[in-house]
């Protein structure tokens, strides 16, 4: 038998395909309703960093960034907050998890150009996410590393890319598994 027929036969084997390892990121767009409140709480962001620039230090994976703790619980925030829990609830829900408020923590970071995160994660929680509050067009996007340890061996040959940039306009938002490694431009 020749080539050309050990690929032939080889060709017609009957298999089946199974998905091993399928890693789930929700995308959610903006919402309509909450447009004048993302400016807003852009605005508020702005000013914050203005007003507290001591807050622009070196974090585990943010370089150049200014970063303000818990910004869920400052005044002018409250709608972030009531759609965080909104999009969190809807993942639970998807995810077959029983209802009801979620804690979470928040940061709230504003990256100047040239400001970056290394790749990190965020365990041991369940879920993280990104709630954008301005446009980020080349730049701020959050890259997702496939998270099979040895599938960099492979290049982009095994079931598509290695990275997988994710990027929404302002409202947007991304809720990820809070294990998979990413990295933010």
């Amino acid at each position: 038998m020749n080539s050309s027929q050990n690929q032939a036969k080889s060709d017609t084997f009957n298999s089946k395909e199974i998905n091993l390892f399928p890693t789930q990121v929700w995308i959610f767009p903006p919402d309509e309703e909450m447009a004048e409140a993302v400016k807003r709480m852009e605005r508020k962001a702005l000013e914050l960093r203005q007003s507290q620039p001591e807050l622009a230090t070196p974090t585990v994976s943010g370089r150049g960034i200014w970063r303000m703790p818990s910004p869920h619980l400052a005044p002018g925030f409250e709608q972030a907050t009531d759609r965080i829990e909104l999009l969190l609830s809807a993942t639970c829900k998807r995810l077959g998890l029983p209802a009801g408020r979620r804690k979470f923590d928040t940061w709230l970071n504003v990256n100047d150009p040239g400001s970056y995160h290394v790749q990190h994660q965020h365990s041991p929680n369940l879920l993280s996410g990104v709630l954008y509050l301005s446009d980020i067009q080349g730049s701020g996007r959050i890259i997702f590393k496939d998270p099979r340890a040895a599938r960099h061996c492979f290049g982009e040959t095994q079931n598509g890319p290695l990275e997988v940039p994710v990027s929404t306009t302002a409202g947007g938002a991304a809720i990820f598994p809070s294990w998979l490694e990413h990295y933010v431009e």
